[in-house]
């Protein structure tokens, strides 16, 4: 059972990792095509900025599914996935995405007490709805194909 809780954690952390990264990544091209001032030119350089950028995201959005995975799975245990309630896993999901997002904010050099609580806290509502989506995906999912 510990094993199965454990590769859970580690499918959520990746698929959250997954789809920050892409999320990064779209963002990095809004920021490229649309935003002044201008990136500097040439291509190689926006290719680096948009791998740096889905990778970053993509680590932040590992932090925060694990952290969210982990603390559901140790907080809920005791329940099956369909009496899990929305606004339950939605606070699972802030408090998870919260503290990737201090540790993320604080690993790329955000040192401003202000900047690092608004971005735990943009971290914590996009992890909030995250955690909705993914307990909505899993309940959709036949008993048999977990």
């Amino acid at each position: 059972m510990q094993s199965r809780r454990v590769g859970a954690v580690i499918n959520i952390g990746a698929l959250w990792a997954l789809t920050w990264g892409i999320g990064g990544v779209l963002l990095g091209i809004d920021r490229i095509l649309f935003i002044t001032p201008k990136l500097p030119a040439g291509i190689s350089q926006h290719i680096r900025y948009l791998v740096l950028n889905g990778a970053l995201f993509g680590a932040c959005g590992l932090v925060a599914g694990t952290s969210f995975a982990a603390m559901l799975a140790r907080g809920e245990r005791a329940k099956s996935l369909n009496s899990l309630s929305a606004l339950r896993v939605a606070t699972w999901g802030f408090l998870g995405g919260g503290l990737a997002g201090v540790l993320s904010f604080r690993l790329y050099g955000a040192a401003d007490p202000s900047f690092l609580m608004l971005g735990a806290a943009t971290v914590g509502i996009l992890s909030s709805l995250f955690a909705v989506g993914t307990l909505r995906l899993a309940q959709s999912e036949s008993p048999t194909s977990l």
